[in-house]
């Protein structure tokens, strides 16, 4: 492991403690998925948010849908990834805040 490997790791445990921490305050988790990768879902009026957190390093990413109640296929109206390597906290609750205010 490089000291560049060492830092990503260390800025992907950062980060992903700091998400979830985040998205368990808003949301209610299910446990369809292993605790590596939490899940949470927010269910609006007419549209259902979902947020899938990846810690794998080699995926380290955080994906969030927005389906639509009424699609039978799961067809995402809307689709969306961050890093989090590279993730921006503020950035990512603003986002997240704007997605539900707009499911309301």
């Amino acid at each position: 492991m490089t000291l560049l490997d060492k830092y990503d790791r260390q800025a992907i445990d950062r980060n992903f403690a700091s998400v979830v921490s985040f998205l368990d305050s808003k949301f209610d988790k299910t446990y369809l998925r292993s605790s590596e990768v939490p899940s949470y879902f927010y269910k609006g009026n007419k549209f259902k948010l979902e947020v899938t957190v990846f810690a794998n390093p080699r995926i380290a990413k955080i994906d969030i849908r927005v389906i639509s109640l009424k699609s039978y296929d799961r067809e995402s109206a809307f689709e969306c990834s961050y890093n989090l390597n590279e993730l921006s906290m503020d950035m990512f609750k603003s986002s997240i805040n704007y997605l539900i205010s707009t499911l309301n």
